[in-house]
């Protein structure tokens, strides 16, 4: 579990600490965690590829595999940036279930005027990996960063109501999350991010989304710990039996001012979002998307940016899937 402490920082205020404890190996043995099923969509759609060149920088599994798979979606890890290089989630819109961040433990559901309100900010290691192998809390505490989740948090929330909640604590995982601005995911990301799950709980569609950040060398470096400061997102569903793709970026290249001892954070730029083809985020990536890259709507055209009202159009695409 999370506790906090008072830590003293270099201006004499006190930020709270947070210690993460790890799930143990057996955790996710009961119930066992199926993670992203490549055929949900009917056709085959598999978790993205590294080069070889940074195959070697996975991390591993004691068994010597490189997946983590949790309830409905899976992980796979950068050794050297102790971030995930994706999180990859199955979304069943025909049994999604809207769960608080409380909502979280199969055995004793959440009841009204019951619930612990501390239980929303409970975050894990995973403990098939080293815990020395994913990023800790010291980033988060007295910065201007959230907890961010890659998979975002009812995504994997579907199925039976015990498998939803398993899958709603799941994605409280220190591999699902990277530091993320206050003001990174709201906006027409975060309208992008409920109008694919609108769309599949009003129309009882399925979708794959992939997310990760750009882990580029280039990244600034706070409390040891290289920023990405950028993040994609690709979104696979079929509409008339056809795989169809859509990819996105978020960038927030100036996302770092001058930082003191303290490591306060500048003040952030606004987040630039786009919607761009799938072929960008490779070249920043060096991920092979597969099936996805050649089903990709905006291949061979420009980018352009994420507003409300593209929003609204991609959502009455999702519509028309549904009818095809």
């Amino acid at each position: 579990m999370v506790t906090s402490e008072a830590l003293q920082a270099s201006t004499g205020s006190a930020v709270a600490r947070t210690t993460i404890a790890s799930h143990p190996v057996e955790w996710y043995a009961q119930p066992a965690r199926p993670g992203y099923q490549p055929s949900f969509l009917g056709t085959a759609v598999p978790l993205p590829v590294l080069p070889q060149t940074l195959a070697a920088d996975v991390t591993l599994l004691a068994d010597g595999s490189r997946e983590l798979r949790y309830m409905h979606y899976s992980v796979v890890m950068s050794a050297s940036r102790r971030f995930a290089y994706f999180s990859a989630a199955n979304i069943d819109g025909a049994s999604l279930l809207s769960l608080s961040r409380t909502d979280r433990d199969p055995d004793h559901p959440e009841t009204s005027g019951v619930a612990e309100p501390r239980a929303a900010d409970v975050w894990w290691f995973d403990g098939r990996i080293p815990a020395a192998s994913q990023v800790g809390a010291g980033i988060y505490d007295g910065t201007d960063f959230d907890f961010g989740h890659l998979t975002r948090r009812l995504d994997p929330v579907w199925g039976d109501p015990s498998s939803a909640r398993v899958a709603n604590d799941d994605t409280f995982h220190m591999t699902n999350c990277t530091p993320q601005a206050h003001a990174l995911n709201t906006g027409t990301w975060e309208q992008l991010e409920n109008a694919v799950l609108d769309a599949a709980r009003d129309h009882k569609l399925k979708f794959v989304v992939i997310t990760g950040p750009v882990l580029d060398p280039r990244d600034p470096v706070i409390r040891d710990v290289q920023i990405p400061t950028a993040y994609w997102k690709v979104i696979g569903y079929v509409d008339g039996g056809a795989l169809v793709a859509l990819g996105f970026l978020q960038w927030q290249t100036d996302l770092i001012g001058k930082i003191g001892q303290e490591a306060r954070l500048a003040e952030l730029d606004k987040a630039e979002q786009w919607h761009v083809p799938i072929s960008d985020i490779v070249r920043l990536t060096a991920l092979d998307f597969g099936p996805l890259h050649d089903a990709d709507v905006k291949a061979g055209a420009a980018g352009e940016e994420l507003t409300a009202d593209l929003v609204d159009q991609l959502a009455a695409r999702f519509a028309t899937a549904a009818n095809a």
